[in-house]
């Protein structure tokens, strides 16, 4: 399935999510904001219930503080469900990435991760400027749940952020087959 995330002000940016129609993702609209680029799914799952996902961008533009306030009043409303916050911030901030200096965005999404307990879990570079001569850690993932993270990996860049890969530790729903009765 598709999800999508778009704005009209201005070119580039923007949320495209796939997700695999066998997980029955629901969209949350109702934890979505009309204002930002935000897009958050409920997936269920036998061993764990209902887990949240919320994929983000937050334009440089955007103001930080009101764009955290958001994300944090979302996560609190879904608690104590297992969440996985992620999305190109355009935060940054010493104590994940010593090669740039903090910014305003770094300190709030720092200081959400510590409000509500979330484990960052991005630690490598994930976007190169065009000459190749510096990397920031601008996409970031966090959960409270990190014992469910397998592994996450940093491909090369597909344009000037790399893919990231998250691999979850996860049982599937199961799929119900229709089930009829032959006549005699």
């Amino acid at each position: 399935m598709r999800f999508m995330s778009t704005h009209n002000d201005r070119p580039g940016g923007g949320l495209l999510i796939y997700v695999n129609s066998a997980l029955c993702p629901k969209r949350r609209t109702d934890l979505e904001h009309p204002d930002s680029e935000y897009i958050a799914l409920e997936l269920n799952f036998p061993s764990l219930g209902p887990c949240f996902l919320f994929f983000c961008y937050r334009p440089p533009s955007c103001s930080p503080h009101s764009f955290f306030q958001i994300v944090s009043g979302n996560v609190t409303r879904i608690s104590p469900h297992p969440l996985f916050l992620l999305g190109d911030f355009n935060a940054k901030h010493q104590s994940w990435d010593n090669r740039s200096p903090s910014n305003t965005a770094g300190t709030y999404f720092r200081n959400l991760l510590l409000d509500l307990s979330l484990t960052k879990c991005i630690s490598s570079p994930t976007r190169f400027s065009p000459n190749s001569t510096s990397c920031s850690t601008l996409d970031l993932f966090a959960t409270n749940r990190p014992d469910l993270l397998v592994h996450v990996s940093i491909s090369d860049p597909i344009s000037d952020h790399c893919c990231v890969s998250i691999h979850l530790r996860l049982e599937p729903p199961k799929q119900h087959s229709p089930s009829f009765e032959l006549p005699d």
